[in-house]
């Protein structure tokens, strides 16, 4: 199976660097180049082993660990197991309380493997060439280190990009310890059978205009008609990453199906001194 293929009449690749994940340490100074447009994605092969990973989505599928639970919006077959900043639109204690309870879940759900926050911050700090670390917020309160996402038939993630959304009140520690531009970072668990696939567009949120917009929010009609874009399907225990304020979206998975994937995002610190991630 490929692990990116580009759209249908898209003749040009967007720069997809891939990687063993045991040849993680000798890539320092990678993670940077998808800020600053040298580099589209990352893929990341081999960071769990599929039957380890197999065997966590059973244990998801029996209810056997309990997350908080969030619909992904728009309304549908979409949950997401842990609180994302993303979602957040009421009080942000709420859910930094939500992160320590899926911070213990994740804990226990990768129990008897790596922990996949110690997992995250040595793939992250290997290929950033500095410290990664869980983001913090000024109190000492801990965010999540990942959300774990399940998209049944017919759900998917609209168009978006993260930096559209860097204003946002719930997003003010951000701006305190790092700098602007937030980038992805997720690995897949459970590949769907058919759709769910991951599509980046040759577009960046510093370069998105009128014509990309409809009261504020990008048109996903107009950027799939002007852009090229790539569409990433990837096996379970590959991660994917990318950044620079890139659009994207996943597509609906198909019918009788299912997609697992675990991740958040990532930014730099003010003087490149660390890599901060969170949800």
């Amino acid at each position: 199976m490929n692990d990116h293929e580009s759209a249908p009449g898209v003749a040009a690749r967007l720069a997809t660097v891939v990687i063993d994940a045991a040849d993680a340490p000798h890539h320092a100074g990678l993670l940077a180049r998808t800020h600053d447009g040298d580099v589209d994605a990352i893929v990341v092969r081999g960071v769990y082993e599929p039957v380890f990973l197999a065997g966590l989505v059973d244990r998801l599928l029996a209810g056997e660990v309990a997350f908080p639970e969030f619909p992904i919006p728009p309304a549908g077959a979409g949950l997401a197991l842990g609180g994302s900043l993303d979602l957040v639109t009421d009080s942000l204690d709420a859910h930094l309380d939500d992160a320590r309870m899926t911070r213990a879940a994740l804990q226990s759900l990768f129990a008897g493997g790596v922990d996949f926050e110690q997992r995250s911050a040595e793939i992250l700090g290997c290929l950033a060439g500095v410290p990664a670390r869980v983001l913090e917020h000024g109190d000492g309160r801990t965010y999540s280190p990942a959300t774990v996402r399940f998209l049944g038939p017919g759900a998917g993630i609209r168009m978006h990009c993260e930096d559209q959304k860097l204003n946002e009140p719930a997003k003010a520690r951000i701006g305190e310890v790092a700098r602007p531009r937030v980038s992805s970072f997720y690995m897949t668990m459970a590949p769907a059978v058919s759709g769910g696939e991951l599509i980046l567009y040759d577009l960046t949120w510093s370069e998105v205009r009128d014509e990309h917009l409809e009261r504020g929010r990008i048109r996903p009609d107009r950027v799939a008609a002007l852009h090229r874009a790539e569409r990433y399907q990837l096996g379970a225990g590959d991660m994917v990453l990318f950044g620079n304020g890139r659009v994207h979206e996943v597509t609906p998975v198909g019918s009788g199906s299912f997609r697992w994937t675990i991740g958040g995002f990532f930014v730099f610190a003010h003087d490149d001194s660390a890599v901060y991630f969170y949800s």
